[in-house]
């Protein structure tokens, strides 16, 4: 997924800045490196910024002024309805991703084919995919308990 370059962002897993090859948007070392920094943003648009449904998270993430936001919307849509959620609307709450990882996965997933424009290769290569992804998911989901964990307790 497409990040933008921000000298400030401190990513793990980034590539450094002097061996980028793409001046405008973030490298990583490795896709699951990508997929934790992308999961993150995804998760501060859902919790700090209030954007719970599909066409709000996308809007934010690939904005009109830069994407064919209606395009990318119902791409997403469409693989969603195909992969296990056929009843979702783009305008209807995603989940917590606390208590429901795998729509998070199929909608991370469904962002990295419509950014790429690559589908994975086979069945093996799209649950390799989907395994990738929900590791990146659980180790933000992680960090971010022991954050509010630690916020609690001062």
């Amino acid at each position: 997924m497409n990040i933008r370059f921000v000298p400030s962002n401190k990513w793990k897993g980034k590539v450094k800045d002097a061996q980028k090859k793409d001046k405008a948007f973030e490298e990583f070392t490795n896709a699951v490196w990508g997929w934790r920094a992308a999961f993150y943003l995804l998760m501060k648009y859902y919790y700090k910024n209030k954007l719970k449904t599909p066409r709000m998270i996308i809007t934010k993430y690939a904005p009109p002024s830069e994407n064919n936001t209606d395009a990318y919307v119902h791409n997403v849509m469409e693989f969603m309805h195909k992969n296990g959620f056929p009843n979702l609307e783009e305008n209807a709450t995603l989940a917590n991703p606390y208590e429901f990882r795998f729509q998070w996965v199929q909608f991370v997933k469904a962002m990295t084919i419509q950014e790429s424009g690559k589908m994975p290769a086979d069945t093996k290569d799209s649950q390799l995919m989907e395994a990738f992804i929900e590791h990146a998911i659980n180790q933000v989901l992680i960090l971010t308990e022991i954050i509010n964990l630690h916020n609690a307790n001062k």
